[in-house]
């Protein structure tokens, strides 16, 4: 079935009652090779070191708009329903940890939301190691947005004294 965070048009229903969405082949077809000449037109290699042989900082450019894929504007959107920038002062702010965050996306893929496939992986919760269905490809794309200044990341230490990363929409995320 559908829930209120669909994104994209109705269209067919699979056998069990989910909504697949609608693609046109030949829109995906001149995506494809649309970036397939955007890819061909940088000819120009740029090293990461500079003359004295160290890293140079922050050299890559702001991702363009149509770098994002729908996997990412769902994830985009899912982040802004449990997460708040505070836009004043007196406002609270929420993030999500990142454990929640790879849940949300299992369920996700299982709910045909996302296409991303998934394997069990070792975490931690708590003071105990459990095996959870991970999405490596939906933990990457978290990445990207996070790159991508979309979306913050924040380190916490838990009473454990374990390292655990929280996500909140950013107010750059917000406007896309």
């Amino acid at each position: 079935g559908g829930s209120s965070g669909e994104v994209g048009p109705r269209s067919d229903r699979s056998d069990a009652g989910d909504v697949v969405p609608a693609v046109n082949p030949k829109s995906v077809i001149g995506a494809v090779n649309d970036a397939s000449e955007q890819l061909r037109a940088m000819d120009e290699v740029v090293s990461a070191f500079d003359d004295k042989g160290l890293v140079a900082a922050d050299r890559h450019k702001e991702k363009s708009d149509d770098f994002w894929t729908m996997n990412h504007m769902k994830l985009l959107y899912l982040i802004s329903k449990y997460s708040h920038c505070a836009q004043t002062v007196h406002e609270k702010e929420r993030w999500i940890r990142k454990l929640p965050m790879l849940v949300l996306i299992y369920e996700g893929i299982v709910q045909k939301v996302f296409e991303y496939d998934y394997a069990p992986a070792s975490e931690v919760v708590e003071t105990t190691r459990v095996y959870l269905n991970v999405s490596q490809e939906g933990k990457d794309d978290l990445d990207d947005l996070v790159e991508g200044k979309l979306v913050k990341g924040l380190r916490l230490s838990t009473k454990e004294h374990q390292s655990v990363t929280a996500y909140q929409i950013s107010p750059s995320g917000l406007a896309l």
